[in-house]
């Protein structure tokens, strides 16, 4: 039976689809879910056996195993070694100044503008 008012603030409830966002362990899914939501305070209340759902999805992203894809193990390798490389720089004292490196990030934004435009 769907609830007439808000437990909260006793406000109107309306039918809307919310987005829902579960975490398990290092995972994360994003739901797009129906919800009864309050429109004075923006509280979500959902069916009992969406509940019940919610708490299955976060034991599957829980007990999941990373997805280790080709394109993802090559992305790792590549910043793996861009980071020692960085480290040994650093341990050299080869390290940049932080106005430079905010001046490097500004011109390749205005470049990214300018081949937007």
């Amino acid at each position: 039976m769907k609830p007439k008012k808000c437990p909260n603030c006793q406000g109107e409830l309306t039918t809307k689809q919310v987005e829902k966002i579960l975490k398990g362990g290092v995972h994360t899914a994003i739901l797009q879910i129906e919800a009864e939501v309050c429109l004075n305070c923006g509280e979500k209340l959902y069916k009992p056996d969406v509940v019940r759902e919610f708490a299955q999805i976060r034991a599957k992203l829980k007990n999941r195993e990373t997805e280790e894809t080709p394109e993802y193990l090559a992305w790792l390798e590549e910043t793996r070694l861009k980071i020692e490389e960085g480290l040994q720089a650093a341990a050299q004292g080869d390290v940049l100044d932080a106005t430079e490196v905010l001046a490097q990030l500004r011109s390749k934004v205005a470049a990214a503008k300018i081949a937007l435009a």
